[in-house]
């Protein structure tokens, strides 16, 4: 048996509609097709035009805690996809909303999508994240003998 059918399986007998269920399950195909890969540079499943965006519904996401804002004023969230996954950093498609409602659309299955090519924040996962901040700390703050004319 798959980990896609055991994961299916397992929402379902949560008693997730089935929404809710392709949905997870679009995403977590999505998520498969770019695992090994620095996702494009981003961290982030799909934002293509053609898919509509990266999928941003705060009710596909669990364990959110904010930890940022964007330049912008966008609330930046650590978060983990219902269908698992590792812990991304990202936005919620109902705060991007308030902000830059031209980012925001909703796809055929009834789920918010954010177009991350209209925002200042790219989704990536926590330890691309922390990576990221930790090279620009370190680049910023290096001891005076470490900086050469």
């Amino acid at each position: 048996m798959s980990n896609g059918t055991v994961r299916l399986i397992f929402w379902s007998l949560l008693g997730l509609s089935a929404a809710t269920l392709l949905a997870a399950c679009t995403l977590q195909q999505q998520i498969d097709a770019y695992e090994g890969h620095p996702f494009g540079g981003h961290g982030a499943p799909s934002s293509s035009s053609s898919s509509g965006g990266a999928v941003s519904d705060r009710r596909l996401k669990t364990d959110i805690k904010r930890i940022a804002t964007s330049p912008s004023g966008i609330p930046i969230y650590s978060f983990r996809y219902v269908s698992g996954g590792p812990t991304y950093v990202g936005v919620l498609a109902q705060e991007v909303l308030k902000v830059r409602p031209e980012a925001v659309r909703t796809n055929p299955s009834g789920y918010m999508t954010v177009d991350c090519g209209m925002i200042d924040v790219k989704l990536m996962t926590l330890d691309a994240y922390k990576a990221s901040h930790n090279a620009k700390r370190s680049a910023f703050f290096r001891p005076p003998e470490a900086v050469r004319d």
